[in-house]
């Protein structure tokens, strides 16, 4: 019964000299609490990360894609045809006619060369026709 009394004591002293050093540091203006933002990062740098690890990156450029298309391959084609992906480097194209189709496969070279020169980041290296 007395070990039982003398280790609670132990504890009671070690709880106050515990709080007898918190209230120490208090005083002296020597205690931080911890910031709340400490290893947060901003929105932009997490959202930056989120995109690369998820793959959005090919979905950005993409958008970018469609937005200039009109501009890449001219106004008459564009109007009959639309990019629909990129996937690994391969950008897939949809077309109304097999004629456009037929078309864009004839000028595969300098519309890849084109599409590069647009939207480097694009990385597209070869193209997917389809009706």
């Amino acid at each position: 019964m007395m070990a039982k009394k003398a280790k609670h004591k132990r504890f009671y002293n070690f709880k106050r000299s515990q709080a007898r050093d918190r209230s120490f540091l208090d005083l002296c203006g020597a205690r931080t609490e911890p910031s709340v933002t400490e290893g947060l990062t901003s929105a932009e740098s997490f959202l930056r990360e989120l995109v690369e690890e998820v793959g959005l990156r090919e979905g950005v450029t993409l958008e970018h894609l469609q937005d200039a298309w009109a501009e890449i391959v001219g106004h008459n084609i564009a109007q009959n045809s639309e990019p629909l992906e990129i996937y690994e480097g391969r950008l897939k194209i949809r077309v109304s006619q097999p004629v456009i189709k037929f078309e864009l496969q004839q000028r595969k070279s300098k519309l890849l060369k084109n599409i590069q020169e647009a939207l480097p980041q694009a990385k597209v290296k070869d193209l997917n026709i389809v009706v």
